[in-house]
């Protein structure tokens, strides 16, 4: 397991409106078992763990907010978003999703369509990126 430095590129299009999010975390990248696995602690204490193996990408969310949402590419998946009393159903369409390997770091581009509660909310794309600390 290595300390990485993990950046964050979220765009959602929605109704002509684009809006851009970017985050930077620290957290431990390793490989084990076919899989890539990517943790760290957002700055409200939700852990993340991401996931990546052949074309399917689990995050898990956990602390205020408690989510396992699953892309597969090409594939529909229905999820329970849980925070503080708040249940949403979270529905997915992944359009785009690869993993690149950079020396020691990687690069996930994923990119989905989202519906809560059943009401289309647009096409999110999400990029992160690790760089090995040093």
């Amino acid at each position: 397991m290595r300390k990485v430095e993990i950046n964050i590129e979220s765009v959602q299009n929605s109704a002509g409106e684009t809006l851009k999010i970017e985050q930077q975390s620290h957290g431990y990248l390793t490989f084990k078992a076919s899989s890539w696995y990517l943790r760290y602690k957002d700055q409200e204490g939700i852990e993340y763990t991401y996931k990546y193996s052949a074309d399917r990408l689990l995050v898990l969310r956990q602390g205020a907010v408690e989510h396992r949402q699953e892309f597969i590419l090409g594939k529909e998946r229905i999820s329970s978003y849980f925070n503080t009393g708040i249940i949403l159903e979270v529905k997915t369409i992944t359009n785009k999703l690869k993993l690149e390997k950079l020396d020691a770091d990687i690069k996930i581009y994923l990119e989905y369509q989202l519906y809560l509660n059943g009401i289309f909310q647009g096409i999110n794309q999400v990029l992160i990126r690790t760089r090995e600390c040093s």
